[in-house]
């Protein structure tokens, strides 16, 4: 079971580096500072990133802009204190860091003149929440305005929800793989045996935040449930193996509402960049300095797990990949640089033709 200790915000907009939920774009007049944090016992799990909300474009969108010279500190109740030092793009990070269960921690962070520090949060001694996530091609069936069912070309994500003794709140957090193939079908086999034919590279996310608060009701602790928790596209990405790593947090209810207001901007009907996150300022204090910050520190527990499927494994129709000139851009004009021939030119935050350790 992995345990950790994370600060996660909204993903409004894909990044070059990414992992989960990072960045926080907004529309405002004035620049922020934004501090994230994932603080872990298993460093794998963990990071500290710090930036800006940079306007452009007419001040409509902002962009992602690291700050490399923050001064991080992260203390305990016992007087313990931990640097934490950039490891470039705004990242920052202290491999000899590790939380102790019942402990209570706080962040410092300077920039320049300006000094924040966030409140208390302890670590629970319980343990992280079970997690079993199954993918469900049954509810991937929606029924059409004649009243027939037809697939919406969905895979649906559950996970077991058990309900205890008091109210529960989870947030899942999730990173998508698949398999890309730069031949197609085995037509064009042959022609260029140098190329690099199999990736296995991260997949483009969409935003999402995936909370849920489970009521305590007396007489049915231990009982459990399935929750849809994520859905992926049906689409030529699942014709090898696709892969999905879930990560299932138990939160604080000051942070699960504090999501919850994230998620009301997302579910804006005027559009994300309508909704103004920057009135949602989380945990962090401003000491000193006039540039304003974003960012909410949290303590949880976690467990995590890989989920695999492809459409073999599927109720669905087979799919093919490309193998026109048409679909596959450079099909007969040698380009290596083209991903019709070379897996490693897709562009991703991973990439690589060594399949992972963790890969089925």
């Amino acid at each position: 079971m992995k345990k950790s200790l994370i600060l996660i915000l909204l993903l409004i907009a894909f990044t070059g580096c990414r992992e989960r939920f990072e960045g926080f774009d907004f529309q405002s007049h004035s620049e922020k500072l934004v501090i994230e944090a994932v603080l872990t016992d298993h460093t794998e799990l963990g990071y500290i990133r710090v930036s800006y909300t940079e306007p452009v474009n007419g001040n409509e969108i902002r962009d992602f802009i690291p700050e490399e010279g923050a001064i991080i500190l992260v203390s305990d109740d016992q007087g313990n204190e931990f640097s934490f030092f950039s490891e470039g793009n705004g990242r920052y990070a202290n491999p000899t860091f590790s939380p102790v269960f019942g402990r209570q921690y706080r962040m410092q962070v300077q920039v320049g003149d300006n000094r924040y520090e966030s409140d208390w949060q302890v670590l629970p001694s319980t343990q992280p929440p079970a997690i079993d996530v199954q993918y469900r091609p049954d509810t991937a069936q929606i029924i059409n305005n004649v009243g027939r069912p037809m697939n919406d070309l969905t895979v649906t994500l559950s996970d077991k929800v058990v309900k205890g003794h008091e109210n529960s709140f989870t947030y899942w957090s999730f990173v998508y793989y698949y398999i890309y193939d730069a031949y197609g079908q085995p037509d064009i086999l042959g022609l260029l045996p140098e190329a690099k034919r199999f990736c296995y590279v991260q997949d483009t996310e969409w935003p999402r935040l995936t909370i849920h608060k489970d009521q305590f009701v007396e007489g049915r602790a231990d009982s459990e449930y399935r929750l849809d928790v994520s859905s992926v596209p049906y689409n030529e990405k699942l014709i090898y193996d696709y892969a999905v790593h879930v990560i299932k947090y138990s939160i604080s209810e000051s942070i699960h509402d504090y999501f919850e207001l994230i998620a009301e901007q997302l579910d804006n009907d005027g559009g994300v960049f309508d909704a103004a996150p920057s009135s949602i300022p989380g945990n962090f204090t401003q000491i000193s300095g006039s540039l304003d910050v974003l960012g909410y520190f949290g303590v949880f527990n976690a467990s995590e797990q890989r989920v695999f499927f492809n459409q073999s494994e599927l109720p669905y129709r087979k799919m093919s990949l490309p193998t026109s000139a048409v679909d596959c851009p450079g099909h007969h004009a040698v380009d290596l640089d083209n991903t019709c021939f070379n897996c490693t030119s897709v562009a991703s935050p991973f990439n690589t033709i060594i399949k992972p350790a963790w890969w089925r």
